[in-house]
Formats: structure tokens, sequence, C-alpha cells
């Protein structure tokens, strides 16, 4: 059976041309026609059937190929063989021996399945009708799938999005406009005090998640170290080239962040690689993108008492006393009384990420030889 379009052009020029322009693989198109007019087929020909014989019609075998290079579409039927005509039961699905004989087909038997083909005259104009919105429909699902597998390319890493809908608080997030895919920014997920506003953009950490009872979705974050982490190998080209490793990272987003790095080569200062030059903007352009977040910098150090020294972020660590309390080790970083507050940062800040960057329990306290007596300490001697 010849099938034409409504410009009556060669399918197969119309398969390459929507195939280059969806960036689709041909395949996919053909097997979308096929699976189109497979459907209107069966349509049709259930409408050719006694009412009785209706529904039996519908699960009829019927196999569809098309062939670009030729533009031919084959429809065949299987039926099944019986012996005579008093044993069929549909005869809109079985077939005699005798049957088999007027076709001239041969080496079937009882039980068999004849594959016919069938052209029937009206079908050609229904099924271009019929198939025309089931094709764009498979062609939307292919691409959609397409686009699916591309973001899921982007699992685990940063993905630009927009915001889409705002619902109490629960943010969607669209991912691909073209297909409507979105995802959730849960509340757990947000940077504190960040204002998420309809079409507004941002930079998400991608990652897919089961919902409890549901199907897995995608979610995006705005806190969680991976984009940070992504952020410094699209800014820092010593990290994506693997000169220097990022060995962990903790956020208290949006306010202060420590990165713990480490050079593989000898030669190259990891801090100073990820703060740049004179004049680098490396960090200034993450931090601008997480709003305004600060990012320390901290050299990694197999001896855990320097890590943590480093980790403070104070060069004037005095000393590093070392207890046990609990049965747990405790580190007291001694410092100068000027550069406690420092030392200890806002509400805590500092030294509370530096015990979760080196995993390990941080103390602050001054130097009592330089602590200036109060009076009471007058008074008692």
């Amino acid at each position: 059976m010849q099938l034409k379009n409504s410009k009556d052009n060669n399918l197969k020029e119309l398969i390459s041309a929507i195939a280059l322009q969806k960036g689709l693989d041909q395949s996919i198109i053909i097997r979308s026609i096929e699976q189109a007019i497979l459907a209107a087929y069966k349509r049709f020909r259930a409408s050719q059937c006694d009412p009785d014989y209706k529904a039996s019609a519908q699960k009829t075998n019927i196999e569809v190929n098309f062939d670009p290079d030729t533009n031919q579409l084959h429809v065949f039927e299987f039926y099944e063989v019986v012996e005579t005509a008093d044993d069929i039961k549909n005869p809109y699905t079985q077939w005699t021996l005798k049957d088999l004989e007027y076709a001239g087909l041969k080496g079937l038997s009882v039980g068999d399945y004849a594959r016919i083909e069938k052209s029937p005259e009206d079908f050609g104009r229904i099924a271009a009708r019929t198939a025309r919105q089931v094709i764009i429909q498979r062609l939307r699902d292919a691409e959609k799938d397409q686009s699916r597998a591309r973001l899921k390319e982007k699992e685990d890493n940063v993905i630009t999005g927009v915001i889409s809908k705002i619902k109490g608080d629960k943010v969607f997030v669209t991912l691909d406009s073209k297909f409507d895919i979105d995802a959730l920014l849960p509340d757990h997920e947000k940077i504190m005090g960040e204002k998420y506003e309809i079409n507004s953009q941002y930079k998400f950490y991608l990652y897919l998640d089961k919902v409890p009872g549901g199907k897995p979705r995608y979610f995006v974050s705005r806190k969680h170290p991976n984009l940070l982490r992504r952020l410094m190998a699209i800014e820092i080209p010593e990290i994506q080239e693997g000169i220097i490793e990022i060995k962990s990272i903790v956020r208290e987003a949006g306010a202060r962040s420590k990165v713990a790095v480490k050079s593989l080569d000898p030669n190259v200062d990891p801090v100073g690689a990820c703060v740049g030059s004179s004049g680098s903007r490396r960090l200034e352009n993450i931090t601008q993108e997480l709003s305004g977040e600060r990012i320390d910098i901290v050299k990694y150090d197999d001896d855990i008492e320097q890590f943590i020294i480093n980790a403070l972020s104070q060069p004037k660590i005095l000393r590093l006393e070392k207890t046990e309390v609990n049965g747990r080790t405790q580190y007291t970083a001694i410092v100068h009384p000027n550069n406690l507050s420092q030392t200890i940062g806002k509400a805590g800040q500092n030294v509370r990420l530096a015990a979760r960057l080196t995993g390990c329990k941080i103390d602050i306290k001054p130097n009592e030889d330089e602590v200036m007596p109060t009076f009471a300490d007058i008074i008692s001697k």
C-alpha cells in the first residue's frame, strides 16, 4: 500500500526533515508511524466487522511495517488455521485449510497462524486522517523522552532552572520549558532568606529521589554541598582538570561555607589556585550565585591538628591542646584574646563549620597569660 502525506511528498523525506529538526533518531519516528497506523487499522477493521465480532477484532494480532525507502506500508493480519468451515467460531480471525489453498499458502497445519497481507481500498485515506494526530503526539513523546534522557545526564550536577510556580512553601522549578519538565525545590533545600519569584532564574543542584508512596522524581537544591562543589569545578580549571581535589565541604547556605582542598601537584598551591590571581573573579562569581555566601578555602592536611588550625581560618592560633572528654578527643585552640571573637565567629559560625569540616570537637579559649585580670581577680589575691 503506497502511503503519502497530505502534500503528496515522500514520507522518507518528511521523516528525515523531522529527525533533523527535532534531533530524533529516524527509527523512533518510523516506529511512531507504525504504531499509529496499527491503532488506526484496528479501529478501521472493527468498523468493518459485524457487531458481534467488534471486540475480538480489536484483539486480532496485526503487524504493520513501513518501508521508508519504497514509501510502502504493509499491513498483515494473523489468522488461526482450522480444518473446516464448521470449526470456524470467528470468521474475522480464523481461516480453513481450503481458504489457505485458495490463497496459495502452503506448509501450514491446523493450529498454525497464517500471516496475510491486507490492503483495504478505503484504509489509506482513513489511516492518514486518523494517524496524523497520533503521530504528532508520539513524536512529542519521543522528544520528551529524549529531553528526560538529557536531564538524566545532568543528575548530580548543576542545572539552570526557572521558578515557575509557588504554592505555600513549595517552589516548583522548570528545567525544560518546552516540555514542562519540572522539579520541586523543597523547603529544606532553600537558602535561608532567599526570596523566590516567578520567572526568576537560579542555578540548582539536581538529584533524583523517591517520594514516599510515589515514583522517583527530580528535586533541586540550593543548599546541597555538591552545588558549591560543581560551581567550583566550573569556575576553577585546576579542579576541573583534577589537579586540585576537593576533600570536603560544609555549608551554612547563603551565609558561609568551608571547602577543604588538596593539590595533587606539589607545584600548585591549592588555596591560591582556588582564590585566583589579583583581579580574578573565581570565588566572587560563586559567591554572587549563592546570595553572597562567604567561601573559606582551607588547605587539607593529613595531620589532623594542622588541618584543624587551617580550618579555623586564623593564622594566629597560638597552640592546640588535645584532651579526652568522655572517651572523645577534643581539641582546644588557644588564641590571643584580641582574636577570640574572630576565631569563634558570629554566633559561633566559624568554629562550628571548622568542627564539621574536620569531624572533630573544637573549643576556643584565650591565652590565660595574656588575659587582663578582672577586679575580682585583684581582690582575691
